[in-house]
């Protein structure tokens, strides 16, 4: 009886731990083929505003899981892809504007830059037509940014694509 009690606590206090926002990350840390975990919490506004942007261990599950389905976008585009926006800690959040159910939040949701013009409206077809699944995608032509949300159950995906403005 002991022993289980022991167990028990043991995996309490690593659900704790894992779910604990302060624990160090490692920004080199490879989540995916061509993704590291630097990339998933950089921010500018994060940096000048002095805002923490550490994910617990949930959302870090989560980046991984993300991290890996957005190899399937780097693969269609064939290039590199340069982050702008992917979890946002709930002061980010805020401070960007951001929904409260963004799926930034929890690590679900990238912004990623695409080409300008016509050839960003190209590359978001592409992204469109050939990525297997997808909750959201959102092409901003303007600022030329690609939002890719998932969801963790790829059945319940919405498949939901806007064109803004």
């Amino acid at each position: 009886m002991k022993r289980r009690a022991l167990k028990y606590i043991i995996l309490l206090l690593l659900t704790i731990l894992a779910g604990c926002s302060s624990a160090p990350i490692d920004k080199r840390e490879k989540i995916s083929r061509y993704f590291v975990m630097g990339e998933a919490v950089n921010s500018s506004i994060a940096k000048r505003r002095k805002i923490q942007n550490i994910p617990n261990g949930y959302e870090r599950n989560n980046i991984q899981y993300s991290a890996k389905r957005l190899d399937e976008v780097r693969r269609i585009l064939k290039r590199p892809l340069i982050v702008t926006s992917w979890y946002r800690s709930r002061a980010l959040n805020k401070a960007v504007g951001g929904s409260s159910t963004s799926a930034h939040r929890s690590g679900l949701a990238i912004d990623v830059m695409l080409k300008k013009g016509k050839a960003g409206k190209a590359e978001f077809e592409r992204v469109r037509n050939k990525m297997s699944s997808y909750d959201q995608l959102i092409y901003y032509p303007r600022r030329g940014h690609l939002h890719v949300g998932f969801r963790r159950n790829r059945f319940k995906e919405r498949r939901q694509t806007m064109l803004m403005k």
